[in-house]
Protein backbone atom coordinates (compact mmCIF):
# COMPACT_ATOMS: atom_id res chain seq x y z
CA UNK A 1 0.00 0.00 0.00
CA UNK A 2 3.11 2.21 0.71
CA UNK A 3 4.64 1.29 -2.34
CA UNK A 4 1.76 2.09 -4.83
CA UNK A 5 1.07 0.99 -8.27
CA UNK A 6 4.49 0.55 -9.96
CA UNK A 7 6.32 1.98 -7.07
CA UNK A 8 4.92 5.34 -8.01
CA UNK A 9 3.12 6.69 -4.06
CA UNK A 10 6.71 5.49 -2.55
CA UNK A 11 9.03 7.74 -5.58
CA UNK A 12 6.45 10.71 -4.62
CA UNK A 13 7.43 10.23 -0.73
CA UNK A 14 10.74 9.65 -1.61
CA UNK A 15 11.02 12.95 -4.03
CA UNK A 16 8.65 15.16 -1.75
CA UNK A 17 10.49 14.41 1.40
CA UNK A 18 14.18 14.27 0.32
CA UNK A 19 14.56 10.66 1.95
CA UNK A 20 15.51 7.13 0.69
CA UNK A 21 12.48 4.62 2.11
CA UNK A 22 13.57 0.73 2.29
CA UNK A 23 10.20 -1.48 2.32
CA UNK A 24 10.92 -5.44 2.65
CA UNK A 25 9.72 -7.53 0.31
CA UNK A 26 5.98 -8.62 0.23
CA UNK A 27 6.06 -11.76 2.72
CA UNK A 28 9.17 -10.66 4.53
CA UNK A 29 8.72 -9.39 8.18
CA UNK A 30 11.21 -6.27 8.20
CA UNK A 31 10.67 -2.77 9.54
CA UNK A 32 10.77 0.23 7.23
CA UNK A 33 13.63 2.41 6.90
CA UNK A 34 13.57 5.98 5.84
CA UNK A 35 17.20 7.81 5.74
CA UNK A 36 17.67 11.08 4.45
CA UNK A 37 20.21 14.07 5.09
CA UNK A 38 17.65 16.36 6.74
CA UNK A 39 15.61 15.36 10.15
CA UNK A 40 12.44 16.71 9.09
CA UNK A 41 12.72 15.07 5.59
CA UNK A 42 13.09 11.62 7.33
CA UNK A 43 9.91 13.23 10.21
CA UNK A 44 7.98 14.39 7.17
CA UNK A 45 7.87 11.40 5.67
CA UNK A 46 7.50 8.70 8.57
CA UNK A 47 4.05 10.77 9.45
CA UNK A 48 3.17 10.49 6.05
CA UNK A 49 3.39 6.72 5.94
CA UNK A 50 1.92 6.53 8.90
CA UNK A 51 -0.84 8.34 7.47
CA UNK A 52 -1.01 6.46 4.50
CA UNK A 53 -1.01 2.90 6.78
CA UNK A 54 -3.86 4.70 9.51
CA UNK A 55 -6.01 5.11 6.26
CA UNK A 56 -5.47 1.93 4.83
CA UNK A 57 -6.64 0.04 7.80
CA UNK A 58 -10.07 2.32 8.03
CA UNK A 59 -11.10 1.14 4.48
CA UNK A 60 -10.25 -2.67 5.44
CA UNK A 61 -14.10 -4.23 6.10
CA UNK A 62 -14.22 -6.12 9.57
CA UNK A 63 -13.32 -9.68 9.58
CA UNK A 64 -14.25 -10.76 13.08
CA UNK A 65 -17.89 -9.63 15.81
CA UNK A 66 -16.95 -10.41 19.55
CA UNK A 67 -20.00 -10.87 21.56
CA UNK A 68 -19.93 -11.15 25.43
CA UNK A 69 -22.55 -11.92 28.15
CA UNK A 70 -22.62 -9.12 30.29
CA UNK A 71 -25.76 -10.35 32.16
CA UNK A 72 -23.35 -13.38 33.79
CA UNK A 73 -22.71 -12.99 37.59
CA UNK A 74 -19.01 -13.69 37.55
CA UNK A 75 -18.85 -10.66 34.20
CA UNK A 76 -20.82 -8.20 36.93
CA UNK A 77 -19.05 -9.25 39.81
CA UNK A 78 -15.08 -8.57 37.61
CA UNK A 79 -16.69 -5.41 36.49
CA UNK A 80 -17.81 -4.40 40.26
CA UNK A 81 -13.91 -5.18 41.46
CA UNK A 82 -12.66 -2.99 38.49
CA UNK A 83 -14.21 -0.30 39.09
CA UNK A 84 -13.68 0.06 42.81
CA UNK A 85 -9.74 -0.64 41.87
CA UNK A 86 -10.07 2.15 39.39
CA UNK A 87 -12.09 4.46 42.02
CA UNK A 88 -9.33 3.45 44.47
CA UNK A 89 -6.54 4.60 42.25
CA UNK A 90 -7.35 7.02 39.67
CA UNK A 91 -10.03 9.02 41.61
CA UNK A 92 -9.38 12.51 43.09
CA UNK A 93 -10.87 15.55 44.06
CA UNK A 94 -11.74 17.91 41.40
CA UNK A 95 -10.19 20.89 41.96
CA UNK A 96 -11.46 23.60 38.89
CA UNK A 97 -8.43 25.88 40.38
CA UNK A 98 -5.65 23.40 40.26
CA UNK A 99 -6.73 22.18 37.14
CA UNK A 100 -6.53 18.26 38.50
CA UNK A 101 -8.93 15.73 37.07
CA UNK A 102 -9.86 12.16 38.30
CA UNK A 103 -12.08 9.51 37.59
CA UNK A 104 -15.44 9.77 38.67
CA UNK A 105 -18.34 7.11 39.75
CA UNK A 106 -20.38 8.31 37.03
CA UNK A 107 -18.05 7.23 34.42
CA UNK A 108 -18.15 4.28 35.06
CA UNK A 109 -21.94 3.85 35.63
CA UNK A 110 -22.59 5.39 38.72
Amino acid sequence: YIIGKKGETKKRLETETRTSISIPKPGLEGEIVITGQQRGGVVSARTRIDVLLDSFRKKQPFTHFLSFALNQPVIQEKFLQFKEEVLEKCSQPLHAVSGQHGISKALLGG
